[in-house]
């Protein structure tokens, strides 16, 4: 009874009080199964997967008897299922660069429509180990029923270009009001380059000026001092 009576007596005080009123453990500090339980969801919900396995693996280690654990233990097989499918895609997408000559690191086209300009601009990288002569951007443009509207070619500026270099392109089609989809190629001498990704259609995004618009006149005449003048 007396060893009994010192064990007690060495528990501090806020302790007992804690435990004897049914203190949420989390409210003070103390980080539960149902603690780390929930973040691992969370952070599945944000496709955080692995953050999402390094809880569950912690909930397992510090609450081994856990109740929670059968479904920690579920929720960390999806976890390494879209982990696995991540990997595959990112295995398929290397294969498919291996076959490219050039990267298309990003593009895009604007249709300005109260100064009725067309704006598009990308840039791209060589993936080769040696320089591509005589690049071409081929851009043509169609409408909402895939009707042909205009198609336009210019020169990469750099020629020819080199390994591992990124160039910007930058082109000012003839407005048409019924622009909606254009789509890009690039040509070295004549023949189709392969291009990584593959470029499919894109949307021409519609923007209108103006104080509180997206774009302004006086960027809208930034971007024409440098175009060169072979494309006027």
């Amino acid at each position: 009874m007396l060893k009994l009576f010192a064990i007690v007596a060495i528990v501090p005080a806020s302790i007992l009080a804690i435990l004897g009123c049914g203190i949420n453990l989390e409210s003070v500090g103390v980080k539960t199964d149902k603690y780390y339980y929930q973040i691992a969801i969370e952070a599945r919900e944000n496709k955080h997967y692995g953050l999402s396995n390094q809880h569950i693996g912690i909930l397992i280690s510090e609450h081994p008897k856990s109740p929670l654990i059968p479904k920690a233990n579920t929720l960390s097989k999806k976890n390494n299922a879209d982990l696995a499918s991540i990997d595959q895609s990112i295995n398929q997408r290397n294969e498919q660069k291996k076959f490219a000559s050039i990267e298309v690191i990003g593009w895009s086209c604007s249709l300005l429509q109260d100064s009725k300009t067309v704006f598009c601009e990308g840039r791209i990288k060589n993936l080769l180990n040696k320089k591509i002569p005589n690049v071409d951007v081929i851009l043509t443009l169609y409408s909402q029923s895939n009707s042909l509207i205009s198609s336009m070619r210019i020169p990469i500026d750099a020629k020819p270009i080199t390994t591992n270099h990124v160039y910007t392109f930058r082109m000012f089609p003839r407005y048409k009001p019924a622009i909606h989809k254009a789509t890009i190629e690039f040509h070295s001498r004549g023949s189709k380059i392969p291009t990584f990704p593959s470029v499919n259609d894109k949307e021409v995004k519609k923007t209108w000026q103006g104080k509180e618009k997206d774009l302004d006149q006086k960027k809208t005449r930034d971007l024409f001092k440098s175009v060169p003048n072979r494309l006027e």
